[in-house]
């Protein structure tokens, strides 16, 4: 009766030992998964960060690009600016010439009419 029941002791301790080990492997898979877990946790938040940092760049270089955009639409706009005011200038000096040389011709005519009035006389 006794190896009887040391042989059922036997199988006892075995299978608890492999109850055990089930266990621990359990355990042990858990761990690896939680592990798993917070490293992806991890790895997503410095994707966040990093994606902030990189949006915050573009960002950056987009408001760069629009300030230049802008200062170069005015400065183009000042140049047309510039090219319309010398024409009004050019065309006024011009009006001013042409009547100048008008009133000229008239005072030439006039002092030529003058003079043939005078001969006459």
């Amino acid at each position: 009766a006794l190896p009887i029941s040391r042989a059922a002791e036997e199988e006892k301790w075995k299978e608890s030992k492999h109850c055990l080990e089930k266990l621990h492997y359990q355990q042990d898979l858990e761990t690896q998964l939680e592990e798993k877990e917070r490293k992806r946790q991890e790895a997503y938040e410095v994707f966040l960060q990093e994606k902030l940092l990189v949006d915050a760049i573009v960002r950056k270089i987009y408001e760069e690009d629009q300030l230049e955009r802008q200062l170069k639409l005015e400065k183009m706009s000042a140049t047309k600016r510039y090219i319309e005011e010398f024409k009004e200038q050019k065309a006024a000096w011009r009006r001013r010439e042409r009547e100048r040389m008008e009133d000229e011709n008239r005072e030439i005519i006039e002092f030529a009419r003058m003079q043939q009035q005078r001969s006459e006389e």
